[in-house]
């Protein structure tokens, strides 16, 4: 969760190009346990984004598709969706109390 709270934040104040992925490989490593240098987890990450990272991409898109996911941010909680930052909290308690 480190990662996507701190990636939301810096991405609507628009501090964060999400499409650079040096952007994204550093702000993975600043919200990680660090068990490895940044070289190491930078290269990983790399591999990963050029290989299986196409597929799960393309079946997270897939996903969203089925879904009617729209736009960000949206969490789907037991197949309900909960749109923008303004319900957050609706997503929450939802998982709180089920």
């Amino acid at each position: 969760l480190p990662y996507a709270y701190r990636t939301f934040e810096l991405f609507f104040k628009r501090q964060l190009n999400i499409e650079n992925i040096d952007e994204i490989t550093k702000l993975l490593y600043e919200t990680s346990n660090k068990k490895v240098s940044f070289e190491k987890f930078s290269q990983d990450f790399q591999s990963y984004a050029n290989n299986q990272g196409q597929q799960d991409y393309l079946n997270a898109e897939n996903e969203a598709d089925q879904n009617n996911v729209f736009g960000v941010p949206t969490f789907i909680v037991r197949s309900e969706p909960f749109f923008g930052n303004d319900r957050i909290f609706m997503g929450k308690k939802e998982i709180r109390f089920t």
